[in-house]
């Protein structure tokens, strides 16, 4: 399959073939799962330990998990990553725990992954350690990931992940929560959404985030509450705007101008 065959089956979640695998995207029905296996899916190695992190990405891995084992702090990084394959392979993730299902091997002291073999339409089908970067990049596109460049320095990626302005209020995470608040702005009830594809949607909650902003920067400067040097610092409901600090003033100020947040003291 080329490319634009592949990126076609993406935008339309139809499966795709790749390494023996029929790959399909996860649907929303398995959104809480899928979330707990997405931060695994898109880890930076480099944020591991050394030697790790020289690692290829499974058995990086796998080392992680089988050194925390014994130091008595399991983190269970590996599994999710096998359970990331059966949600995308349609396959059960017990199955791939199975003695025989991973075929090890060895560089130095650490332990490596050679081999992945999944079941799949009653057919065993082995994916060698050189084919699983392919796997694990598909799978991110259709899903609407975005794997970490490990060229990047983790420090300033930390630091930009960080720099962020605080609140006192958390958000309190809720699957369901989500997913209803989707449905509301899309005037749909919530079973509808179930059947969507993950990337549909992330792509859905991205698009009603950027129409949110755009109309209240507008309302902002139309109320003569904000007036932007540079105009509408969300430049379009349609399209990610790259800095949204842009006209010197955050989106998190302008909504506390017009009494959108919660009051000091509520």
């Amino acid at each position: 399959m080329d490319r634009q065959e592949r990126m076609r089956n993406i935008r339309t979640g139809e499966p795709i073939d790749c390494c023996g695998l029929t790959l399909w995207p996860v649907l929303m029905w398995n959104y809480g799962e899928f979330l707990s296996c997405a931060q695994v899916w898109r880890l930076r190695l480099s944020a591991l330990p050394y030697p790790f992190c020289t690692l290829d990405f499974f058995s990086a891995l796998l080392a992680s998990d089988i050194d925390g084992n014994r130091k008595g702090r399991p983190s269970g990084l590996f599994a999710a990553a096998l359970r990331m394959l059966a949600l995308s392979t349609r396959t059960d993730a017990a199955d791939l725990l199975h003695p025989g299902r991973i075929r090890l091997g060895h560089r130095g002291e650490l332990p490596t992954v050679e081999e992945i073999v999944l079941m799949q339409n009653r057919a065993e089908v082995a994916v060698p350690a050189a084919r699983l970067p392919v796997l694990r990049q598909l799978i991110a596109e259709q899903n609407g990931l975005e794997l970490p460049d490990e060229a990047d320095n983790p420090d300033l990626v930390e630091q930009k992940t960080t720099s962020g302005t605080s609140s006192r209020y958390a958000e309190q995470f809720s699957v369901e929560d989500m997913i209803a608040s989707v449905a509301y702005q899309s005037r749909l009830r919530e079973k509808e959404i179930l059947g969507w594809t993950v990337r549909e949607f992330e792509n859905r909650r991205r698009a009603i985030d950027r129409d949110k902003h755009y109309m209240l920067c507008a309302a902002a400067e139309l109320s003569g509450m904000v007036k932007f040097p540079d105009g509408n610092p969300a430049r379009s409901w349609l399209l990610d705007t790259a800095d949204t600090m842009r006209g010197t003033v955050p989106i998190s100020k302008i909504a506390q101008k017009m009494g959108l947040q919660h009051q000091k003291g509520e």
